[in-house]
């Protein structure tokens, strides 16, 4: 599996105009700023890009069921798996995180039928009722035990505390799951419902 960087200028300029008519804060960057952060953050990702793939199918259980997964990256937005739509960053490494964080979601969009006794397991054991909540808690599982393996608990932190900031229950609610019960625990209860 390959992981092919594209920017789309029509894509882009969406996003834009959405920016511009919500009348956020702040500029949206321009087309140079995001193809030149684009191909740093390309290169960038090269020297994990091996690792975190093969690392996400390894501890999921699941299988990457394409061989290219297009990243479409924006200058300003929520970033989102299908299509994959990531920002441009503080930093290579919130880049790096972001992408992985998506990527995860991604391989379970790609192996939905697999996936059909996780999710009601999940929501009657842990109480996740809402959509948010249920698919990040497995995916914050998963998430932490890639930023342990092959990053850092700081990084790791980051991005728990980033989670407050949103302000959105559910993934406030999936953190605090994978806090009280353990990431492996998590995990090895998602692989044991996957269906074969």
């Amino acid at each position: 599996m390959k992981i092919n960087f594209i920017y789309s200028s029509i894509y882009d300029w969406h996003f834009r105009n959405v920016w511009k008519l919500r009348k956020k804060k702040g500029s949206y960057p321009s087309s140079e700023r995001v193809i030149k952060f684009l191909k740093k953050a390309q290169r960038y990702w090269l020297k994990y890009e091996k690792a975190i793939l093969a690392e996400i199918a390894k501890v999921s259980s699941l299988k990457w069921r394409e061989k290219e997964v297009k990243v479409y990256i924006v200058g300003k937005a929520i970033p989102f798996s299908s299509p994959l739509t990531v920002r441009v960053e503080r930093s290579l490494n919130d880049f790096v995180d972001t992408l992985t964080h998506e990527l995860i979601h991604q391989i379970f969009i790609q192996n939905e039928k697999r996936l059909r006794r996780v999710w009601p397991y999940f929501s009657k054991k842990y109480g996740l009722k809402s959509y948010r909540a249920l698919g990040h808690t497995p995916l914050y599982a998963i998430h932490e035990h890639i930023y342990r393996k092959l990053f850092s608990v700081r990084r790791l932190r980051k991005d728990q505390e980033e989670a407050l900031t949103y302000h959105l229950s559910g993934y406030i609610q999936a953190w605090e799951t994978v806090k009280k019960e353990g990431y492996q625990k998590l995990i090895k209860e998602f692989r044991v419902k996957l269906v074969k």
